[in-house]
């Protein structure tokens, strides 16, 4: 599955206030070879661009663009 099937098929209720501690673990994404992956965060120092690299950490990628699309970094 790709990212967002994955998000797609999370069992999240964000309605709970401690929705962020209850999140299930995701599985492991398809990648497809040869793409660039990159995040950029905002901080109120400025904006950081974070190249992604899921040939070599795959799920530590999916466990990032996971949390990101829940919006478990928002705020």
């Amino acid at each position: 599955m790709n990212i967002n099937e994955i998000v797609g098929h999370a069992k999240v209720d964000r309605s709970n206030p401690r929705w962020k501690t209850q999140i299930p673990k995701p599985e492991k994404a398809t990648f497809t070879p040869g793409q660039t992956w990159h995040a950029l965060m905002k901080t109120n120092k400025g904006a950081i661009r974070l190249r992604l690299m899921p040939e070599l950490a795959p799920m530590h990628v999916t466990s990032f663009a996971y949390l990101a699309k829940l919006g478990f970094y928002d705020g």
